[in-house]
C-alpha cells in the first residue's frame, strides 16, 4: 500500500484578499502551476510600497480574467524564501508567467492589469503545450492530528 502524499491545500492568497489568487506555498507551488495552461504569479513583500501599488492590478487581472485554463497566484516571500530563492526573485515585486508549470516569462515592477492581460492570452502562442516531466513540489508538512480527548 502506498502512501498518498500530503498536499496543502490551497486557498486564497491574505495579502491580496480575493479567491481569485491563490496564495502558495512551497510544497503545492507546482501542484497549483500544472495544471493551468497560463498562471500568473506575482512575488511580494507585504511591507513594500511597489507591491502596495501593483495589487489592485493583480487583482483586477484575476477578476477579469474568466478562462477556467488561466490562474493567479502569489507567493510572500517573507514568509516563503527558500521558494523566492529557488525561483530567482532578486527584486520584488517581480511576476512569472507560466505554462503548465514551466516559467515562460519575468516581469518586474512596471507591470499593470492592461500588460498582465496581454502577457496571459499570448500565453499559447509564446509557450505552446508540450509534454515535459511536470515539476515536483517538496513534501509538506502535514500539520499535527487534533487530540481528541478531553483536557
Amino acid at each position: 500500500m502506498s502512501k498518498k502524499k500530503f498536499i496543502k491545500p490551497i486557498s486564497a492568497d491574505k495579502y491580496l484578499g480575493t479567491g481569485k489568487v491563490s496564495g502558495l506555498v512551497a510544497c503545492n507551488f507546482y501542484h497549483f502551476l500544472n495544471e493551468k495552461h497560463a498562471a500568473l504569479v506575482m512575488f511580494y513583500d507585504p511591507e513594500d510600497p511597489t507591491c502596495s501599488r501593483l495589487k489592485p492590478h493583480m487583482i483586477r487581472q484575476a477578476k477579469l480574467d474568466k478562462d477556467p485554463e488561466h490562474g493567479y497566484a502569489a507567493v510572500n516571500c517573507l514568509e516563503e524564501p527558500e521558494l523566492c530563492q529557488r525561483e530567482g526573485m532578486v527584486n520584488l515585486p517581480a511576476f512569472k508567467l507560466y505554462t503548465r508549470g514551466k516559467e515562460v516569462n519575468k516581469f518586474g515592477d512596471s507591470f499593470d492589469y492592461k500588460m498582465m492581460e496581454k502577457m496571459i492570452q499570448r500565453c499559447p502562442l509564446i509557450a505552446p503545450i508540450h509534454k515535459t516531466r511536470k515539476s515536483v513540489d517538496p513534501e509538506c508538512v502535514r500539520p499535527p492530528a487534533k487530540d481528541w480527548r478531553p483536557k
